[in-house]
């Protein structure tokens, strides 16, 4: 856990998997109070969140192959800070439901990153060593409910989730400044 590469993945997931917990746990609740849906609606709109991650996945995995992990988990996290961040500010179904659809996007974040453990794991720890990276961020993550739960009766539910959308944007600056980092310490030789 301590290589750097599997510490900041780690630090990653536990953030993505806060806002995945806090996200699965209110979304519902989140449309129905601060934006008035009906729980029909409001279902919908969670079922949307769902099936956008199911078909996003695969998609999101195949590229992160193609292009390396980072650059891919960072284009779906920039995706989920505006998702977020027009789930709160958007006005009327289409725009709420295009943040619905970002944040589903954004959710998808394991299809790239979680490879990168096995990236850095030798064979002979890849089991136990990813069954505990996989523990470590569930176990921290799940404290999203908690948290977003107390932020929403504390501040409101625009105030908490516009923390999410917060979280997802700090995650998209921690892998930018690991991709500038590695590209600069490892530039790529230019072609003649």
């Amino acid at each position: 856990l301590a290589r750097p590469p599997i510490a900041w993945t780690l630090g990653l997931s536990v953030a993505g998997a806060f806002v995945w917990q806090a996200t699965a746990s209110f979304l519902p609740a989140f449309l129905i109070e601060y934006h008035g849906y009906s729980e029909p609606l409001a279902g919908l709109l969670f079922s949307v969140y769902f099936a956008v991650q199911g078909l996003g996945q695969p998609v999101l995995g195949s590229l992160s192959d193609r292009v390396d992990r980072y650059p891919a988990a960072a284009l779906v996290l920039g995706l989920g800070g505006a998702g977020y961040t027009v789930l709160v500010v958007g006005v009327g179904e289409w725009m709420v439901g295009t943040g619905v659809v970002a944040a589903g996007v954004a959710m998808c974040w394991g299809a790239a990153l979680l490879p990168k453990f096995m990236d850095h794991l030798d064979a002979e720890e890849r089991s136990a060593g990813f069954g505990l990276i996989r523990s470590a961020y569930m176990v921290l993550g799940a404290t999203g409910s908690m948290v977003t739960g107390a932020a929403a009766d504390l501040l409101g539910w625009g105030p908490a989730f516009l923390g999410l959308a917060v979280l997802q944007g700090g995650m998209l600056l921690v892998l930018l400044c690991i991709i500038w980092t590695v590209r600069r310490d490892h530039p790529e030789p230019a072609v003649s």
